[in-house]
């Protein structure tokens, strides 16, 4: 099974993005082209205790991270107030996942349905909570963002974090592929968050030690003017089955994964944090094979597209050596990048482009 990937439908969505409060809201932000990119309002920088005086970067952030319902959760007040953002966040849009998909959360309970979430750490426990305490503990681990979910609602497959920098929430759904195939989970949830509330937004250029954020807060993917990454939070998750099994299951489709590839750079790249053409090259040849795919007939290519000057080149030549490997065609596949809306949400960058 690890060779060959059935295929798997997404069955079911949910998400939070800059600009977006609900899934539904994307295609408004993609078809009209809207820059979620904004100053911090005068709330986000109440909660993050921010200095009212100075200037701040422009950020692709979230609205609303202070509120959770943890009643519905059957979850103390004072275990709430402990708990990390990403945590109650996720809990929220697992639910949403399940429901969108079809299902009531009772009748998942005790179902084999796996869990697999790209993550990092929001620093919510170091700088804002006062006093330690075993639920301040439990609220702030970082594999238990997963655990969570399993405990919450009562979900018997694997819970796990993966952490694999940019692409995570891209792998978790990669391995969520692979437990669906191998007979481990009859459903996944997989997806990813990032909030941040460490970052110090008056002083990027003293943080910057890649050297990779805009100084002008947008990211110009695959443009003349592009000179960086810009920061932002996001979170999103996608419900996945067998495709035969939510065919036999009469579920609703958003589409179908027809096959998955994971690969690393190795030694191919100049440096440790920089890219690679050739890995990039073979990774998509994998996948294709692996679906017996003909890349003539793909219509659209969502790139990772950081905007950097080394990044956006490399990725750029690795899909067009691919692509060259099958046909000499020229200017039949765009190709794009949400940065440029939603900004790089680095943990959920993957599984948004997957939402896209």
């Amino acid at each position: 099974y690890m060779r060959k990937v059935e295929k798997v439908a997404i069955v079911g969505i949910s998400g939070k993005f800059p600009g977006a409060e609900s899934i539904d809201d994307l295609d408004r932000i993609y078809s009209n082209k809207i820059d979620c990119i904004k100053p911090f309002s005068e709330r986000r920088i109440e909660l993050l205790k921010l200095d009212k005086t100075k200037k701040y970067f422009d950020v692709a952030y979230l609205d609303g991270v202070e509120y959770f319902d943890y009643d519905f959760f059957n979850i103390s007040r004072q275990e709430a107030a402990c708990m990390d953002p990403q945590q109650k966040m996720l809990l929220e849009l697992a639910c949403e996942a399940i429901e969108d998909a079809g299902y009531s959360l009772k009748s998942a309970r005790g179902s084999k349905t796996s869990i697999i979430l790209g993550a990092h750490n929001s620093h919510f426990f170091d700088d804002y909570l006062e006093e330690s305490s075993g639920f301040a503990a439990i609220g702030n681990f970082l594999d238990t963002l997963a655990g969570r979910i399993a405990y919450c609602l009562d979900l018997h497959g694997q819970a796990s974090i993966v952490e694999t920098a940019c692409s995570s929430s891209l792998y978790a759904v990669y391995e969520a592929c692979l437990r669906l195939n191998a007979g481990e989970a009859d459903m996944a949830l997989a997806g990813g968050i990032t909030l941040e509330f460490r970052a110090k937004y008056d002083d990027f250029a003293e943080q910057d030690v890649l050297g990779i954020i805009s100084p002008r807060a947008r990211c110009k993917t695959f443009d003349e003017e592009a000179d960086g990454i810009n920061l932002g939070e996001g979170a999103g998750l996608v419900l996945l089955k067998r495709y035969e099994d939510a065919i036999r299951d009469k579920d609703s489709i958003y589409a179908v994964i027809r096959s998955v590839s994971s690969n690393q750079d190795g030694a191919r790249s100049n440096s440790l944090a920089a890219p690679s053409s050739a890995a990039q090259c073979e990774v998509m040849i994998d996948a294709w094979e692996k679906a017996d795919l003909n890349p003539e007939d793909i219509g659209y290519f969502e790139a990772h597209g950081t905007g950097t000057k080394i990044g956006d080149p490399i990725e750029v030549l690795g899909i067009t050596e691919a692509f060259r490997k099958y046909t000499d065609k020229k200017q039949f596949c765009p190709i794009g990048s949400l940065k440029t809306n939603i900004s790089h949400l680095g943990s959920a960058a993957g599984i948004s482009s997957v939402l896209k």
